[in-house]
Order: C-alpha cells, then sequence, then structure tokens
C-alpha cells in the first residue's frame, strides 16, 4: 500500500526524511502505519508533530498520539488517523524527535483522496401512496456552520423526496436530514442519494426501497330505490411528476351471484388526464361513479383507475337496490294530458301495467308491448275533473316480481 524512500542526511542533529505516498477513500478514518526506526541501541521517546500546508482544505484532519516510544535498534510502527472529507491530493509533514538529543525523523506523506465508499444500505419501506421517512444524521467537523440545502441532493428515484429545505449545522454539531419516500407501486428496487457541498464533499447513500401492497381497501356504498340513481365521487391524490393519463375499468367481483354484464355501476369517465404534480403533496383528482339498480339486492364490482407507469388505485363497490320509493305529486290540468316519463330500470325486456286507484285520472295512450332494459317511455296521464269526485289519486305500474312503482297526482280544474 506505501512505499518508502529513505534519505540520510548529516546535521548538527541525526536527520532521516521519509516519503509515504498511498491513497485514500474520502469521509472515512483511515490508519496510517509509519514504521519508525530507533537507530539507537537504547529506548528513544519521540514527540510527534505534523503539519499541513496552508492551502490544505479545512475538511482535512490529522490525529494521533502525541508521544511514541520504540524500543532500541527495532522498528515500531505509528498509527496515524487520517480523516479527509473531499477528493484530492493531500501532503503533510510527520515529525518525529528526541527532545533530549534533538534528533529527529520526518516523513513527506502523499495521500491520493478518492471518490468517496457509499455508506451502508438503507432499507426504506412503505405502503404504496403512503409516506415514510429515515433520518440520517450528518457531522459538522469544521470550525464555521456549514448550511446544507435540499438543491445540494441528487437521487435516482422519483419517489424520494429530502425534507427539510435547508439545514444549518453548528461547528462540531451533528444535523438531520430527512429521506421521505412514498411510493406509487408495488416493487422493491435500488437507488443511489448523493449530497454534493461545497464544505463537506460529497456523501453517498445506498437505498433499498420497497414499495408494498396495502392492505386497506377503499369501498363507497350506494342505497338506491329501483328506478332512481345515485352518484358519487371517487376522489384520489395523483403523485406523479409528469402528465399521465389514467385508464377506467368497472368489473363485477368475481364471487358475484350474477353473471351478467356489469350495467348497474357506470363511471363517468373512461380516462382521467392529469398534469404534472407540482409538488410532493400531490394532485387531488375526481371521478364520478353512478350507481343504478336493475333489481333488488345487493350489486358488488370493482373501480380501478390505472396508468402505464403501473400505478393503480382501487376500490370496492357496493350497491344495494331497494324497493322503489312513491314519487313525487304531478300537477294535472284538467282536460290537459300530462308527460310523465318511465323507465324500464331492469336488465331485460318487461312488460308493465299501468292502473289508477281514482277513475278521474286515466292513460291517453297506451303502453306498446314488451319495454327494452334500459328505455325511457312518456306516459301521457289526463285529469277528467268531475263534481264530487276526489282530485287526487295514484298511479301504479307494475311488472311481474316486482314491487309497484307509484306517482302521487293531483288534478286541477
Amino acid at each position: 500500500f506505501f512505499f518508502f524512500f529513505f534519505f540520510f542526511k548529516q546535521k548538527t542533529a541525526y536527520e532521516i526524511s521519509a516519503c509515504l505516498v498511498g491513497s485514500e477513500m474520502c469521509i472515512r478514518d483511515r490508519y496510517i502505519a509509519v514504521p519508525v526506526k530507533n537507530w539507537l541501541n537504547v529506548v528513544q521517546r519521540f514527540s510527534v508533530s505534523w503539519k499541513l500546508p496552508e492551502s490544505a482544505d479545512p475538511a482535512t484532519f490529522i490525529r494521533g498520539a502525541t508521544t511514541f516510544d520504540v524500543a532500541g535498534g527495532s522498528t515500531k510502527d505509528y498509527k496515524l488517523n487520517f480523516l479527509a472529507y473531499k477528493e484530492g491530493a493531500c501532503t503533510f509533514t510527520l515529525t518525529f524527535k528526541n527532545e533530549e538529543t534533538g534528533e529527529y525523523i520526518f516523513y513527506q506523506i502523499q495521500i491520493n483522496v478518492g471518490p468517496p465508499e457509499p455508506y451502508p444500505e438503507i432499507e426504506v419501506a412503505s405502503i404504496v401512496r403512503d409516506s415514510t421517512i429515515r433520518v440520517i444524521t450528518i457531522e459538522n467537523p469544521l470550525s464555521t456552520a456549514v448550511t446544507i440545502t435540499k438543491s445540494q441532493f441528487t437521487v435516482d428515484s422519483n419517489y424520494i423526496f429530502i425534507t427539510p429545505d435547508t439545514v444549518t449545522i453548528s461547528p462540531q454539531r451533528e444535523g438531520a436530514i430527512e429521506i421521505n419516500f412514498r411510493p406509487l407501486v408495488v416493487e422493491t428496487k435500488e437507488a443511489t442519494l448523493r449530497l454534493v457541498n461545497p464544505d463537506l464533499g460529497v456523501f453517498v447513500y445506498k437505498l433499498l426501497l420497497k414499495g408494498l401492497k396495502s392492505t386497506v381497501q377503499r369501498s363507497m356504498h350506494f342505497k338506491v330505490s329501483l328506478g332512481s340513481e345515485l352518484v358519487q365521487t371517487f376522489r384520489f391524490i395523483h403523485y406523479v411528476k409528469a402528465p399521465t393519463t389514467y385508464t377506467v375499468k368497472l368489473q363485477r367481483l368475481s364471487d358475484s351471484s350474477k353473471d351478467s354484464p356489469l350495467t348497474e355501476f357506470k363511471a363517468e369517465q373512461t380516462t382521467i388526464q392529469a398534469p404534472a404534480a407540482e409538488s410532493n403533496s400531490g394532485t387531488e383528482l375526481s371521478l364520478g361513479v353512478k350507481f343504478e339498480p336493475n333489481t333488488i339486492g345487493e350489486s358488488r364490482a370493482i373501480l380501478a383507475i390505472t396508468s402505464s407507469e403501473g400505478v393503480e388505485y382501487s376500490c370496492l363497490l357496493y350497491g344495494h337496490g331497494v324497493a322503489p320509493q312513491p314519487q313525487p305529486i304531478t300537477r294535472i290540468q284538467a282536460g290537459k294530458a300530462s308527460a310523465i316519463d318511465f323507465r324500464n330500470p331492469l336488465s331485460e325486456k318487461a312488460e308493465f301495467a299501468v292502473r289508477f286507484d281514482n277513475p278521474c285520472f286515466s292513460l291517453a295512450n297506451k303502453l306498446a308491448g314488451l319495454l327494452d332494459a334500459g328505455k325511457s317511455v312518456q306516459l301521457q296521464v289526463k285529469f277528467d275533473y268531475s263534481e264530487g269526485q276526489s282530485n287526487t289519486g295514484r298511479m301504479i305500474v307494475t311488472t311481474k316480481g316486482f314491487p309497484a312503482w307509484v306517482y302521487y297526482l293531483h288534478g286541477e280544474k
């Protein structure tokens, strides 16, 4: 690792000079073994000193014992601790002096400091779209304060962001930096985080990032009477920092008793165009989901919103169709027909019958046989005023196997 050149010179005191050349990685403590030879046959005690040139970087540190004993006629390694925060060449003088005789030996030591070794791997795991934090500490060994900003960090992952924006570390103190991880897909991936600071040099951190599947499933519940509909809004946060197209799909749950196509749930859009998220907090997006039951009972489906990048949002949909509810009063002018809309809410063709509980009300038109699934028709209802007869009544629409639809009527002269 080191090689030595010894030069002997005769001065007023015995002097030996040597040159050591080696390589070290920066931002790590390294012990340099310096062989010190005792040219006398008796024990010598040396005082040890070292001197860095004025041009040396302030983030370079040398530590070692200030006294060192070597047995007579032997060679002993002196361990010198060398710490450099920045890459480059460093040259300094190391001197061992016998204070009693004035004799000394000195070394010109040159160390080429290379790129830093990465710190031990940091594992960061989080459920998709949830955020977790790992804290790293950075020591400031200098005699002046050091400022670290978010812009000094680079990382090859879109799911990592650094907080706070700025940290000022006092002299000989430590500062804390937060690594925030919010995965958007289920995967395990390695990443490298680098900090390049003008005062402290380069720090490299290896990250093992794990996006975990959520154990919590969002859900929406609908309770709607047959013949009616309800729209609810599904909201989600878009975190991708690039324009993204989401595809919307609805699928009946496989364990449902129905095998028919899914018609009772409908999404108001088949795609969602999302702009790039401007911050780490993301952008809220929304989608309208409509439930329109076609029978009385339970319907279940799953809503899936996906992107080509692998981002996925899902929601379980629970729909409960209940018996038709009586409709608000329709006012009908005597001698004039008023239209009342009626739609076949069932999933198949059906024949409907219309009757009234007051003979003053009647149907001006007739229903023509079977009514297709989902098709609407206008029922023209007329009112014939009759003295002494009630001017209120009900229109009752029925079909086999289902409760009736009731429409309240009020006749006016």
